[in-house]
């Protein structure tokens, strides 16, 4: 069982989590994966980076899985790839993604979503505009961009995070986006044409999913969607 961390994409690791527990319950082995987050994992500036960094490092792990997991008492046959809230959203990415295709088996979405608003090149474009503006590199640099340090880079985007949470609850500020390549069209449209056709899935959700996160004057469903809040 591989788990995808959750963190909206831009916090949180993989040794915050202790799969001791489901070991000792099951006859599993489990694997925990970091993955580039925040600006670093899913900026999208139109010719220089498109591709979501992040997904394809979860990729790099899954094949190191299969690639090892048997030295370590697994079955590379038989694997699992399971994650709540951007993990759960990780994994509806994954089993579209051509690229992960037969390296995991069943999947699991934890309070995941496949929220088109979340996908739109343009606001990708735009994020990134507003991410450089904020340490001060013009859309497109990309030899000043180079040398600006991670460091910097991530603060600005959390700086853009704190503006968009004034206008929407728990933002994702750097999502993947349909980049023609690795994810050509949206999710659910990939899913429906059976890139998934061959996983076992088991999807879950909490009562009152989102709750906390929905803004006070939102009464239903449709208000919240158009808000911006992503519901799992």
């Amino acid at each position: 069982m591989v788990w995808i961390h959750g963190g909206a994409l831009r916090s949180h690791e993989a040794r915050s989590y202790d799969g001791t527990f489901l070991v000792k319950r099951g006859n599993v082995i489990v694997v925990t994966l970091n993955y580039r987050l925040n600006a670093l994992g899913f900026s999208f500036i139109p010719d220089i980076v498109t591709a979501p960094l992040g997904i394809l490092d979860q990729i790099t792990a899954l094949q190191w899985v299969r690639d090892n997991i048997e030295n370590f008492g697994g079955d590379a046959e038989n694997v699992t790839i399971f994650g709540e809230s951007a993990g759960g959203w990780s994994v509806s990415i994954l089993l579209a993604m051509s690229e992960a295709k037969s390296l995991f088996h069943r999947a699991i979405a934890q309070s995941g979503a496949c929220n088109p608003a979340g996908f739109r090149a343009s606001e990708g474009k735009d994020l990134s505009e507003h991410i450089l503006t904020e340490v001060g590199i013009q859309y497109g640099d990309l030899d000043t961009l180079r040398k600006i340090s991670a460091y910097e880079l991530v603060n600005a985007e959390s700086k853009v995070w704190e503006e968009k949470l004034k206008k929407k609850p728990w933002p994702i500020t750097t999502p993947p986006y349909i980049d023609g390549k690795y994810i050509p069209e949206h999710l659910l449209d990939l899913i429906r044409k059976g890139a998934a056709a061959e996983v076992d899935l088991l999807v879950g959700t909490n009562l009152n999913e989102s709750t906390l996160m929905k803004p006070d004057d939102s009464n239903n469903f449709k208000e919240v969607s158009e808000n911006g809040c992503v519901i799992g």
